[in-house]
């Protein structure tokens, strides 16, 4: 007796209908998550333009150069007002001394407090990572954000077109370096506003360094804020969900409903002839 045997590769309506389920080939999915990128890397770009043109109480021009970003402001002489930076300035009143002051160090300026005792703004050019690591290392943090930028693009088009609780930390974290990437090719450092705890210092006479009392001593910005929100929360989702968001357990893969155990061990039933039929033998 012969039969029509089900045919084990999926058809190609079929593979039509899950291919849209991948992230990668939903514009619906493409739209979310390009529209959450492209707002926080705006608004990152905001907060540090207007900044570093209003809180020093006069623009900083950042310029990059071969030893790194350069700030410079303005200031007034009796020839006139010129243009140069803090170190230059610190050099003038202490002719001589071995200043370890770097191009990039921003003039004293008087932060601007948004809520007392919790944060305020003080603009720092950082010329390194988060928290100020690898100092100088410009070339290779524009390199590591292009890799990530790959991976996060790859783990994106791969995730399912209706996970956005998973797209969404990945959203940030390209956001995040992003903007930053972007203050790394144009002025050599990034720029940094945001102080957490001002004056808040640690208990015990304890001390990060020599000297370095405070609570929160780093300055970061808006993309910093983004990137480590967004790492935190893939690495929460990792330990919810270990088998990946949008895993739904009983399922095999193509979203087709598994077969059960008992109806996977029961024999196929044999269709019943009909009165006067006569078994094939």
């Amino acid at each position: 007796m012969t039969g029509n045997a089900p045919n084990p590769a999926p058809s190609l309506a079929r593979i039509a209908r899950i291919a849209p389920r991948i992230a990668g080939r939903s514009p619906r999915a493409w739209t979310l998550f390009l529209t959450i990128t492209a707002c926080v890397i705006a608004a990152d770009l905001v907060v540090k333009n207007l900044s570093f043109e209003r809180v020093a109480g006069q623009p900083l021009h950042l310029t990059a150069s071969p030893d790194g970003p350069v700030v410079r402001y303005q200031v007034h002489t009796p020839v006139g007002p010129i243009q140069t930076t803090y170190r230059d300035v610190l050099t003038a009143y202490h002719p001589g001394a071995e200043l370890r002051v770097p191009l990039h160090a921003t003039p004293d300026h008087e932060p601007v407090p948004l809520v007392p005792y919790v944060l305020e703004l003080k603009l720092v050019v950082n010329a390194g990572a988060v928290f100020g690591l690898g100092q100088g290392q410009r070339w290779l943090f524009i390199a590591a954000s292009l890799l990530a930028t790959g991976v996060i693009l790859y783990l994106f088009a791969r995730s399912p077109a209706k996970a956005w609780i998973a797209q969404a930390p990945l959203a940030l974290i390209l956001a995040g370096a992003l903007g930053n990437l972007y203050d790394r090719a144009r002025f050599g450092g990034v720029r940094d506003m945001f102080h957490l705890f001002p004056d808040v210092h640690l208990p015990f006479g304890w001390q990060w360094s020599p000297g370095v009392t405070e609570i929160y001593p780093w300055i970061w910005n808006l993309a910093d804020a983004s990137l480590l929100i967004g790492v935190f929360s893939v690495l929460i989702l990792s330990w919810k969900f270990p088998q990946g968001v949008g895993h739904t357990p009983g399922r095999a893969p193509g979203n087709a409903p598994a077969p059960s155990s008992a109806s996977a061990a029961a024999p196929a039933k044999q269709a019943k002839p009909a009165d006067g039929d006569t078994p094939a033998e």
